[in-house]
């Protein structure tokens, strides 16, 4: 605790012209005081003279207790730096450990995995695409147009289909039976 000569009697309250004096009347910090007269809520002048008993008024009643006296909470700015840095460390090692919750409970997933994975999947699907006019040449000969239209959009629907599936499953590929990757091995053709 510090020691407050206006509180042990010693400080007479009165008018004083200095920051130090100001703060040693109001029992504070001159670095506190000196923050004081910077705030837009400092009713006083900015340079002094300044009457004591007014301003321990105002403090009392305007401001959070004094912490150096067993007061309430501070904000981050008023802590030292060795305070401020604790109070860093701290936030940092919470949200760590929140982190490693979401991890824990399979929210958060590696980005560059996951990356490779779409990278994937989108290679995989142009390959299906860019081979559709190969796999289905065989099937669209003699076919007139509502039938190549009708080949085609299945063939498409059947690329659409394995992405969905490939997408679900999280690129594992398409597992369901029967599934056909890009309309190879067709069991259905038009005639």
């Amino acid at each position: 605790m510090t020691k407050c000569k206006r509180k042990q009697g010693k400080c007479p309250a009165g008018t004083v012209l200095s920051i130090r004096a100001l703060a040693r009347g109001v029992c504070r910090h001159h670095g506190t005081v000196s923050k004081w007269l910077r705030s837009p809520k400092w009713p006083f002048g900015q340079r002094g003279p300044w009457d004591v008993a007014a301003v321990a008024a105002w403090a009392a009643t305007s401001l959070q207790p004094d912490r150096s006296v067993g007061g309430g909470s501070t904000s981050p700015a008023d802590l030292s730096l060795l305070a401020q840095a604790e109070l860093q460390l701290k936030i940092r090692q919470v949200q760590k450990l929140e982190v490693e919750i979401q991890e824990l409970k399979g929210r958060l997933h590696d980005s560059e995995e996951c990356r490779r994975r779409r990278l994937g999947l989108i290679q995989g699907a142009k390959a299906r695409l860019l081979d559709l006019g190969r796999s289905a040449a065989t099937d669209l000969v003699g076919l007139e147009q509502d039938g190549v239209e009708r080949v085609l959009a299945e063939r498409l629907c059947r690329i659409v289909d394995g992405l969905a599936g490939d997408l679900d499953l999280g690129g594992a590929g398409d597992r369901r039976p029967g599934a056909d990757q890009g309309g190879q091995g067709a069991t259905d053709k038009a005639v």
